[in-house]
């Protein structure tokens, strides 16, 4: 299985899981499951009527686009990015990537502004402004 079809796999399950929790034999709004294989859409909508008034809307839509995961839209609860990595834990380069870049903003709000931030040994002297 390739991994777009685990991706696949994982999305509908968790669209499923989630139509399957909020769905009620009773209630007039019924939870939809539309699952685009071919074009990589993937979402759970809620459609119905609550008395008088209509109800339609999105409750969760997720693409594959480049070989990625996208959550487009999440109106839930639930942590369903947090989700997907457990399920899909990253490799380790991506750690790294993830590491290097946080350090760069980092760095980036410490020098921001017209003074930057001088980092000191103790017992060194205190830089002079403008030097």
């Amino acid at each position: 299985m390739d991994k777009i079809d685990r991706y696949r796999q994982a999305m509908e399950q968790i669209l499923t899981e989630h139509a399957e929790l909020t769905s009620s034999k009773d209630s007039a709004v019924k939870a939809q499951l539309i699952f685009d294989r071919e074009r990589h859409h993937y979402q759970l909508i809620y459609v119905g009527w609550q008395g008088y008034k209509r109800v339609f809307g999105p409750v969760m839509h997720f693409d594959i686009e480049d070989g990625k995961i996208w959550v487009q839209y999440n109106c839930t609860e639930d942590a369903v990015a947090e989700r997907l990595v457990e399920m899909y834990p990253l490799p380790i380069s991506c750690w790294v990537f993830i590491l290097l870049l946080s350090v760069s903003l980092l760095v980036m709000r410490l020098v921001k502004g017209k003074e930057a931030i001088a980092v000191r040994s103790p017992g060194t002297k205190k830089p002079q402004a403008g030097s």
